[in-house]
């Protein structure tokens, strides 16, 4: 699940977080909003340069995808 911080300890989470995880989050001070609309969260996509070569990853929800060369 995505999650965004919005400003001091104002945090607002995706409706999938475990409830576990909100109300330890509310423990600590978060001021805590459940979203149903995942619009307003972002993408997560990385590739990143090693020794090796690359290692790459992108959330199954963007529209982006892998290659392999």
């Amino acid at each position: 699940p995505r999650f965004r911080w919005d400003k001091a300890l104002q945090v607002a989470l995706e409706d999938t977080f475990h409830l576990d995880i909100i109300n330890q989050l509310k423990e600590k001070g978060h001021q805590i909003t459940i979203e149903t609309n995942h619009g307003g969260f972002g993408r997560g996509q990385i590739i990143l340069k090693n020794k090796n070569g690359y290692t790459s990853g992108t959330e199954t929800r963007c529209d982006g995808t892998i290659s392999y060369y």
